[in-house]
């Protein structure tokens, strides 16, 4: 997972130029300091959620419904980029990735679609694979827009005229494995 934001340095690690990274964890030290866990009411829990080496590399996997978020609040313009991996032969192998999550509400990114809640407005729909295979995945969010890139193609994009503020940003497994 690396979260970065448009400014005048470039980091040394997965930051485009201009770049100022604000998150990073790709899970090789085999711990997940730096992360909050809570199950589907929202309680602090870290069931549901593990670190396993996977071809070669270590990976976060998720389990049952619940959630992992970044303990970092980030500002409106931002871009999330990550790699994911959806079983097919879980019993819901979709996906949801929350940005801009805060008391005023979240953009939800799913396997199909881009919603704003509270609301439950499609605000733009496309379709990820959940064919077992990795895929990058970069949010791009920017003001009023939002972009997704999957494999490094734009796949869908909004703008929102009443656009959330910044908030953090949070996995949520939905009932299979992630």
């Amino acid at each position: 997972l690396n979260v970065w934001k448009p400014g005048n340095q470039v980091s040394e690690t997965l930051c485009e130029p201009g770049q100022v990274q604000l998150f990073y964890d790709d899970f090789e030290d085999g711990n997940w300091e730096g992360w909050d866990f809570a199950d589907v009411d929202g309680r602090p829990s870290t069931a549901g959620w593990h670190i396993a080496s996977q071809e070669e590399n270590y990976v976060l996997i998720g389990d049952g419904h619940n959630w992992a978020n970044p303990q970092n609040t980030f500002g409106q313009d931002y871009t999330l980029s990550l790699r994911l991996r959806a079983d097919p032969d879980s019993p819901s192998p979709d996906f949801h990735i929350n940005v801009r999550m805060s008391e005023n509400g979240r953009y939800l990114i799913t396997s199909g679609h881009i919603r704003r809640e509270p609301g439950d407005e499609i605000l733009a729909q496309w379709n990820a694979p959940t064919d077992g295979r990795w895929h990058d995945i970069s949010i791009h969010a920017r003001g009023k827009n939002i972009k997704i890139m999957w494999d490094g193609r734009q796949v869908a994009a909004l703008e929102d005229s009443d656009a959330l503020p910044g908030g953090s940003v949070a996995l949520e497994n939905t009932g299979g494995s992630v």
